[in-house]
């Protein structure tokens, strides 16, 4: 990607739409990434109460 870091060009392009970016870098453990994704689509997940 000429003139630029390509996960950075990608991400700044995800971001306009609005479209959450979570960068995995090491920062978080695999629990920490999956709680911030479980986060994210909680509203969009209904609880089942079968």
């Amino acid at each position: 990607m000429p003139g630029g870091h390509p996960t950075r060009a990608v991400s700044s392009q995800l971001t306009r739409p609005g479209v959450r970016v979570i960068e995995v870098d090491g920062s978080r453990d695999a629990d920490g990434v999956a709680d911030l994704v479980a986060e994210h689509f909680a509203p969009f997940l209904a609880q089942r109460s079968d």
